[in-house]
This record gives structure tokens, sequence and C-alpha cells, in this order.
């Protein structure tokens, strides 16, 4: 467990370039998420994505992409919306509570960096099961709509953001 270690989101920069050289996912999680190294290029390409480091004693133990853009309709009709795209947690931080911790600092980070956003939303493939259970366990709800991604069938989940979030 992450204990008295801090788990904190921050905007991706270069300084963890090192520590993000030996992220490693496994064969099955590489099916459904990227690794870094292939979301930040498409971070540099569009504006509208936000790449962001769980960082646990100052490494990289996990990286996700913040997105608002013109893709976002596929996912929900709320503009005000924010999409969680590419999460993950490096291999070696694994089982130590740190993507709950970093999913309970969500609602805060997503607040202070898109003050008007009023959802999250992501999209999980229907077989990732061990996904949709770190999800719905964090407050995300099941929206009952699909999408079809590049691994088939994707439940849309969404966590509404409280106004006190906004500080």
């Amino acid at each position: 467990m992450v204990g008295d270690r801090m788990v904190n989101l921050v905007a991706y920069h270069s300084g963890f370039d090192k520590s993000l050289e030996n992220y490693e996912l496994t064969e099955d999680q590489v099916k459904y998420t990227e690794y870094p190294k292939q979301a930040l290029p498409k971070c540099e390409q569009d504006s509208g994505r936000h790449p962001v480091i769980i960082e646990l004693n100052e490494e990289a133990a996990g990286f996700f992409v913040l997105y608002q853009g013109e893709e976002l309709p596929t996912y929900t009709a709320n503009e005000n919306a924010v999409l969680l795209r590419a999460y993950s947690v490096s291999l070696g931080f694994q089982g130590q509570g740190i993507a709950k911790k970093s999913l309970a600092l969500l609602p805060q980070y997503v607040k202070a960096t898109y003050p008007e956003a009023t959802e999250v939303v992501l999209a999980v493939n229907h077989r990732n099961e061990i996904a949709q259970k770190v999800y719905l366990n964090a407050g995300f709800t099941d929206t009952h709509r699909i999408v079809i991604g590049r691994m088939g069938e994707q439940f849309i989940y969404q966590l509404t953001l409280k106004e006190e979030e906004h500080n």
C-alpha cells in the first residue's frame, strides 16, 4: 500500500523522461492502453491533450491524458466534460493502491486544470474487467453507452465533479 508515501498528480514535463524510460505494462494491459512514450507525441501535436504524471516519490508511477477536443462528442454530449484516456500505472508500482489514490485526486486536479469542467468521462474495454472495477470503485458510474474502439466494445463511464472541488 502507498501508506505515508505521497501520490501526486503533476502535469508532465521532461524531468520525468528518465523514469518513463523504465515504464512497464503487461502484455495484456498494452491491449487496452498505450505507453506514455506513445501518448506523448500525440499530446505535442494536439493542444487538447494534457499529459499527467502520477507521481510517487518524484518518480513516474503512472500516466494518463486529459482531453478536450473534437473527439469528445463521441463519449458525451456534455461540452464541459473532460475525457480521461491512456490511464495506466507502471508494473513496478501496481498493487500498492496508487490507482485508487490517483483517481481520488483526479476531481480536484481536473477542476484546477479545467475550471469549467463538470464531469470526467472515459471509455473502458468490455473485456478489461480489472479496470472496470477500479473505475467503479473510484466513483465512476456506467452510463450504459457503448462506443467501438480499436479493441471492440468500450463502456462509457462518467464521474460528476462537485462544485466544491473547484478549489
